[in-house]
């Protein structure tokens, strides 16, 4: 995405940032797409500091990937390392 997912901030403007949904690290998905969301500096502290319900993310990476929010929520808590 050459612009934040979540605010729109476009690269050219500000820097972009991979955020994993849930962590790599733990019980997390790693680098499965559906886990994955581009994000502005900003945006991404407030994603890191849970200022912005995982909820939120999923639904915007559904409308990304064309999907309904519960194939991509169910999708990554499916690759969680439990």
């Amino acid at each position: 995405m050459p612009y934040c997912e979540l605010c729109g901030a476009w690269k050219t403007t500000i820097g972009l940032e991979i955020h994993h949904i849930y962590s790599q690290g733990g019980s997390g998905p790693g680098d499965v797409e559906e886990n994955l969301i581009t994000l502005c500096p900003i945006c991404h502290g407030k994603a890191q500091r849970y200022e912005i319900p995982r909820d939120r993310l999923f639904e915007l990476v559904a409308e990304r990937m064309g999907k309904t929010f519960d194939e991509v929520k169910n999708t990554v808590l499916e690759k969680r390392r439990v």
